[in-house]
C-alpha cells in the first residue's frame, strides 16, 4: 500500500499470483511469503516477479508462517481440522533461490499450530492457545523437540537473548529460557 495519505491509503502493486499471504518476512531485496495452496514463494521486493518457490506437489500445502536463518527457511504447516493433528514443520534450503529444496519434515502431533520464532539455537513454536513446542536448531537442517511446555492462552512470542517474550490472552509474559528445565 502507498501510505502517503493514511486515511486513503492506496494499493501500490499486487502479486497475481497469490490469492491468500499467510506470512511474511524480508531479507535483503527478497520477500519471503506463505499462502494456502502457495507453498513457500520468493519474490523481488521491488518488482514482485518469482525468484524462486517451493511446492511440495500437494493441494493443501498452505504455510501459516515462516521464518528464516541463514542459509534455511522454517515453514511451518498449521494442520487441517480440528482434531486431526497433522502439522508439520518443513527445513528448506534457501541459499539458491533458484533451487529451493525441502531438507527436513518434521511431524508434530498438535493442531492447530499459529505462529513460531527463531533465535540462533532454538525454534519456538506456538500451538493455539495450548502449548508451546522447543525445538534445538544449532543442526540446522535437522530440528531436534527439547521441550512442549503446556501454556494457557499463548498467542506469539519472539525470543530475544536469554528471555522469551509471550504474548497470551492474558497479557505479556518474559521467561527465561537460558534453562528449559526451570520454565
Amino acid at each position: 500500500y502507498d501510505l502517503s495519505d493514511p486515511l486513503l491509503p492506496q494499493v501500490a502493486r499486487e502479486d497475481p499470483y497469490v490469492s491468500s499471504v499467510n506470512s511474511l518476512e524480508i531479507v535483503g531485496n527478497n520477500l519471503f511469503l506463505t499462502g494456502y495452496g502457495t507453498g513457500l514463494r520468493v519474490l523481488d521486493a521491488d518488482t514482485l516477479t518469482l525468484v524462486g518457490s517451493y511446492f511440495d506437489g500437494t493441494n493443501y500445502t498452505g504455510y501459516v508462517d515462516v521464518t528464516l536463518y541463514e542459509t534455511w527457511a522454517y515453514a511451518l504447516f498449521a494442520g487441517t481440522g480440528s482434531a486431526s493433528k497433522n502439522a508439520y514443520l518443513d527445513v528448506i534450503t534457501v541459499g539458491d533461490l533458484s533451487n529451493l529444496e525441502r531438507k527436513e519434515h518434521v511431524p508434530i502431533e498438535a493442531n492447530p499450530l499459529r505462529q513460531f520464532a527463531a533465535d540462533e539455537q532454538r525454534l519456538y513454536v506456538v500451538e493455539k492457545a495450548t502449548r508451546l513446542w522447543v525445538f534445538d536448531i544449532t543442526n540446522r537442517q535437522n530440528p531436534q523437540l527439547l521441550e512442549k511446555y503446556e501454556l494457557s492462552g499463548i498467542n506469539v512470542v519472539f525470543p530475544r537473548g536469554d528471555y522469551l517474550y509471550v504474548g497470551t490472552s492474558a497479557g505479556l509474559s518474559i521467561l527465561d529460557v537460558s534453562n528449559l528445565g526451570a520454565i
